[in-house]
């Protein structure tokens, strides 16, 4: 199992601190590569994995101007989450979906966990483990929980 480390946190850090100047120093003037040129290294080749240039012209163009929009709104941290919860979040929404796609699984895990997770504990041991065979915990949070609610109801 993954887990976000020191080092993870400060290439966010690093990542949104590059936003804000990007944000601040370029025009809507400037083209792509500018804008992407602009950009630290790591960034640069998370955005290139995100938007290979075999998509074409006008397919690479949209990617790259949606991962670049999602770059600038600010990437979510975990910060005050749990280790075991930053694991988790890290397994459910790896960041070679690209900034975009990262940036969404991740709001939508933290407010699964926020809202918190059912308990089974009224449950009998058969019925709690056959919501948790029919829910495994790698759906991630979101699905986890929304699995779990819907089976709980089904046992009703």
């Amino acid at each position: 199992m993954l887990k976000i480390t020191t080092k993870r946190e400060a290439e966010l850090n690093k990542y949104i601190c590059y936003l804000i100047f990007l944000i601040c120093s370029t025009s809507r003037a400037e083209s792509i590569d500018q804008k992407i040129s602009n950009l630290p290294i790591s960034t640069q080749n998370w955005l290139e994995q995100s938007c290979p240039k075999y998509l074409g012209p006008s397919l690479w163009k949209n990617c790259m101007e949606r991962e670049i929009s999602a770059l600038n709104q600010g990437m979510p941290d975990a910060k005050t989450m749990s280790s075991d919860e930053k694991e988790w979040i890290e397994q459910s929404c790896p960041s070679y979906l690209g900034p975009s796609l990262y940036k969404s699984c991740m709001e939508r895990e933290k407010i699964a966990l926020k809202q918190g997770m059912p308990s089974l504990s009224s449950l009998s041991p058969s019925n709690k483990k056959w919501i948790l065979d029919s829910c495994p915990r790698y759906l991630g949070p979101s699905l986890f929980r929304s699995c779990v609610l819907r089976e709980m109801n089904s046992l009703k």
